[in-house]
């Protein structure tokens, strides 16, 4: 059985997508926060995973805790 999701304060979760997207209007940086927010605290381990990058779908598995890379 999967872990617990981490808790993680939604405004955290936008305060770092508003200082790491400024490139990204309003809208897109919003949309991006409510994405980042949702796979940090409901993803679990063992979850499935799809995302669209360049017009490429890509599938995968939850397999551990969220890292923090720097990148």
């Amino acid at each position: 059985m999967g872990q617990r999701p981490i808790s993680i304060d939604r405004d955290q979760v936008r305060s770092g997508v508003e200082n790491g997207y400024q490139h990204f209007d309003y809208a897109q940086r919003l949309a991006l926060a409510t994405e980042y927010h949702a796979f940090l605290t409901v993803m679990k381990v063992d979850d499935s995973i799809t995302t669209v990058v360049d017009d490429q779908v890509h599938v995968g598995v939850v397999t551990g805790e969220p890292v923090y890379t720097g990148r």
